[in-house]
């Protein structure tokens, strides 16, 4: 497959991407600029201001990730890459095996925003369950910075049971409580008003945030929980989401991905980027920790796009 010059953009739920020149994408649930923040209502796009050099894959799970095997044979030269999953589940499983054929190498992104009308897979090509635009640009090197916003760790515990994705009991100093009643009990302690809001959040001990969406009086997780099952219990305030937000967003040259439930707490709170940047809001994360690309919630993830001093843009 040959190297060239793809267009990036991303688009709110209401646009129509059948009708995008772009090669490469999703949907966002609103998004900022330079030039300024849209809401999710508008039917607009948006367009990264400079094409980046490489290759697209997209599809099905397993036959992407086959591609991607079968092609890194052939090439070795790959930066990173920009990886859209198309909220169908397994994230994980793919990110095992695409650390596995570039170990090292960062790949960030999420899973598209859904609009109104419930449709999953938002990307650009369309119709798959994967879309991962591979890097292989001379003109950049790449960096990439992740953030969690919910800096206070309040408690340590350990999620009983054996399900990578549900909590109903966990151990918090030596004694099993209903985990649902202990995240609200901790949640009133701090002024949240009844429910789950994404004030409260667990992590691993990479600071990688998984979000909890109540099932009853259960937990049913956004991302697979480690698999020692200890988690740090963590709290943020709105006030603290907004500076951190305004500036890690200030990036220049830019791609900055961000939860759509973090910009919730922004009420009305507004920014910009930097130049030629681009910031979203997904349902879902990919972060880039400890050497490896992960599936996560409730974060920001930023690629930045370094220019090589020898090179022309």
């Amino acid at each position: 497959m040959k190297i060239k010059e793809n267009r990036i953009e991303f688009y709110n739920t209401g646009y129509n991407e059948a009708e995008s020149g772009a090669d490469f994408g999703c949907a966002t649930l609103g998004f900022t600029s330079e030039w300024g923040w849209v809401p999710p209502q508008e039917i607009e796009a948006v367009e990264l201001p400079f094409a980046v050099k490489g290759v697209v894959f997209h599809g099905g799970l397993e036959q992407t990730i086959q591609d991607i095997k079968a092609y890194a044979n052939e090439c070795e030269t790959v930066k990173g890459g920009i990886l859209f999953f198309g909220n169908c589940g397994r994230e994980e499983i793919f990110l095992e095996q695409l650390s596995d054929i570039y170990p090292g190498i960062p790949f960030v992104g999420g899973s598209p925003a859904i609009g109104q009308d419930g449709r999953k897979g938002r990307m650009l090509p369309e119709n798959g369950e994967a879309a991962i635009l591979l890097i292989m640009d001379e003109r950049y090197d790449l960096a990439v910075e992740c953030c969690n916003v919910h800096q206070e760790v309040i408690a340590t515990v350990k999620a009983c049971g054996t399900d990578p994705r549900y909590i109903e009991t966990a151990e918090s100093e030596g004694t099993q409580v209903r985990f649902y009643d202990y995240i609200h009990s901790e949640a009133k302690k701090r002024g949240v008003g009844e429910g789950i809001h994404e004030r409260i959040a667990i992590s691993d001990v990479q600071n990688r945030n998984i979000h909890l969406i109540p099932d009853g009086e259960n937990f049913i997780c956004g991302a697979n929980l480690p698999e020692e099952r200890k988690l740090l219990v963590r709290y943020t305030d709105k006030r603290n989401v907004c500076k951190i937000m305004k500036d890690f967003y200030a990036s220049e040259d830019s791609i900055i991905f961000g939860c759509a439930g973090v910009k919730s707490m922004l009420d009305d709170y507004t920014f910009i980027t930097g130049k030629n940047s681009l910031g979203l809001f997904m349902f879902g994360e990919i972060t880039f920790l400890e050497g490896k690309s992960q599936f996560a919630n409730l974060m920001l993830v930023k690629l930045k796009f370094l220019k090589k001093q020898d090179e022309k843009v």
